[in-house]
């Protein structure tokens, strides 16, 4: 009589719904943390705007109304996308005591599927502005 040795079918069967399950549970999770990772993005693009907006307030009567001009056009001189690549910026308004930016993901970019993409990033003069408990969910980092 000989022996056998190794897995039988329902062991592997067993073994693959396992595996199934974990899997099923923790994609979605590491998603969500891709994703929240990608916020920051974002959100430190729009305080760096902020303090090149004071940088440029300190010598000019009034905020900069465009982030992509030259300083000597008005303008904030830097990019109108954040670092990675994640965030469209824009000057929303700017007048010479305040100014309001936002940041919004670029489309059918990676944070396309994020809870926080129906509701733009904004900063004003006086740091985030915050108005629904979404908003100051998708602000905490």
């Amino acid at each position: 009589m000989k022996l056998y040795t190794g897995f039988t079918l329902v062991e592997l069967l067993i073994t693959i719904v396992i595996v199934g399950i974990l899997s099923a549970v923790a994609i979605p999770m590491y998603s969500d943390y891709i994703k929240k990772s990608g916020r920051t993005d974002g959100v430190s693009a729009l305080l760096n705007l902020q303090l090149a907006q004071e940088r440029y307030r300190a010598t000019h009567p009034r905020y900069s109304s465009s982030i992509t001009a030259a300083d000597a056009s008005g303008g904030l001189a830097m990019l109108a996308t954040s670092e990675q690549g994640f965030y469209d910026l824009a000057v929303v308004s700017a007048d010479a005591n305040s100014f309001v930016m936002s940041a919004g993901p670029v489309g059918g970019g990676k944070q396309a599927g994020d809870m926080c993409v129906s509701t733009n990033f904004r900063i004003d003069q006086s740091g985030p502005v915050v108005t629904t408990a979404a908003e100051k969910q998708c602000w905490s980092r």
